[in-house]
């Protein structure tokens, strides 16, 4: 059975629709902007390409839904032999612009003090548009934007 015939939304099958087209569109400007970010990492430095890594550990330990502490950080890699240094690679991160660093003052009963990463995503691997009508061209794996949702350019 043709796999057209299971669409609901054409009208007619033998043509090509404003809705596919818009699909495509989405689907095209999605690999536009994959081939971007990875064309960026052919480029990078050794120091953006630590900061990439880091990021991407970030990502996988934030995917588990655990805060992102020095402790955590040294926990997911061995590249982090103390906590102090993984804190150090947090602050690295936080003065360059990819996250905060919140530190709290140790409870009144002692104990030590909460260090929490906060990331903010702005690398020119992970760039992504912040504007409305930019991030609608966005594809994923459960819907793809339309000319009718992401406004007429």
């Amino acid at each position: 059975m043709d796999p057209r015939l299971n669409d609901s939304t054409l009208t007619n099958t033998d043509a090509v629709d404003e809705i596919s087209i818009g699909a495509g569109v989405a689907l095209s400007r999605w690999f536009g902007h994959e081939a971007r970010r990875v064309y960026a990492m052919f480029v990078e430095s050794d120091e953006d390409r630590a900061d990439r890594e880091l990021i991407e550990l970030i990502r996988r330990i934030e995917a588990k839904d655990q805060l992102i502490t020095p402790r955590t950080l040294q926990q997911a890699s061995r590249k982090f032999k103390t906590a102090d240094a993984a804190r150090q690679a947090l602050q690295h991160l936080a003065d360059a612009g990819y996250g905060t660093l919140d530190v709290s003052a140790p409870p009144s009963g002692g104990g030590r003090q909460s260090v929490v990463f906060t990331p903010v995503y702005t690398s020119t691997v992970y760039d992504r548009p912040t504007d409305a009508i930019e991030n609608a061209a966005t594809v994923d794996v459960d819907t793809v934007d339309t000319s009718e949702t992401e406004g007429v350019r």
